[in-house]
């Protein structure tokens, strides 16, 4: 699962044993560091279809992007060159999403973390304050938007009203 935005989420794991283990591995990007790729490597993205506003998907990882993040993995017994090379690493991996199959969404993570008004200062707006409640016009309100606006906005994003992304 990739989540571009901050998304409540939850999974479950059927059929792991000892002999045939889950493994997990979440690596945060920053919008500098994708921004940082896509301009050293001039990668330009086409998007694909018309809902370009995702906040999070699943798809399948190719033999290359598995075998990025086994030799991440394989960094943690190594605590000499885990600093250096955990970085060229997660750039590799940046890369690699950008250019493969859903590269258009993850460079979507560069324009969802630019917006300053909207939905990501509503996102943001709702993790500093999720423990007071709130009703939709404030939150609307807070982010210069109308009501309805700020519902069919994040919705889309989110494929959630703010009220139950909060919850």
């Amino acid at each position: 699962m990739a989540a571009l935005i901050d998304m409540p989420a939850s999974s479950q794991i059927i059929g792991a044993t000892e002999q045939s283990p889950y493994i997990s591995l979440r690596i945060d990007f920053t919008t500098q560091e994708i921004a940082s790729v896509v301009m050293e490597t001039e990668l330009v993205t086409e998007p694909k279809g018309k809902d370009l506003r995702v906040g999070a998907f699943i798809g399948k990882s190719d033999a290359e992007l598995l075998d990025i993040s086994l030799r991440l993995l394989k960094l943690i017994d190594k605590t000499k060159e885990v600093r250096f090379l955990s970085e060229l690493i997660k750039r590799e991996m940046i890369f690699n999403l950008l250019s493969g199959d859903y590269g258009h969404l993850f460079f979507q993570k560069v324009f969802f973390d630019q917006i300053e008004d909207g939905i990501g200062k509503a996102i943001r707006w709702i993790k500093e304050n999720y423990a007071s409640s709130f009703t939709a016009q404030e939150l609307a309100k807070s982010c210069n938007m109308s009501t309805s606006g700020l519902h069919h906005k994040f919705k889309a994003v989110t494929k959630m009203g703010p009220l139950q992304y909060q919850k």
